[in-house]
């Protein structure tokens, strides 16, 4: 199977990259995400452990991540990008605390 997907031409991997994207959230951005991870660190205090946050986005998203297949399979790694480019942006600071990180909203 791995030499089958080795062997792709190059743009067939940038075509399922463009589908992936448009089939995940539209535009292929994160926005929402980023969004619901914000909505998130304010209803949880402002700080909060990673679990915690993917948690709340599970329990008031819950419908929506179910609606798109491909999201609902990719949410919690597009998650974490989300709060990355959160973090390059600013917005948010990632503590570490023994095995567990901690999102801290800045903004």
């Amino acid at each position: 199977m791995l030499a089958v997907l080795a062997s792709q031409p190059a743009h067939v991997d940038m075509l399922c990259d463009a589908a992936y994207s448009r089939q995940a959230n539209g535009s292929g951005d994160n926005s929402m995400l980023q969004e619901w991870i914000v909505e998130a660190l304010r209803k949880l205090g402002g700080k909060a452990l990673i679990v915690d946050v993917a948690e709340h986005i599970w329990k008031h998203h819950k419908d929506e991540l179910e609606r798109d297949r491909i999201l609902f399979f990719t949410w919690q790694y597009r998650m974490r990008w989300s709060a990355k480019q959160l973090v390059d942006k600013r917005f948010l600071r990632k503590e570490k605390r023994g095995a567990n990180s901690v999102w801290v909203l800045l903004q």
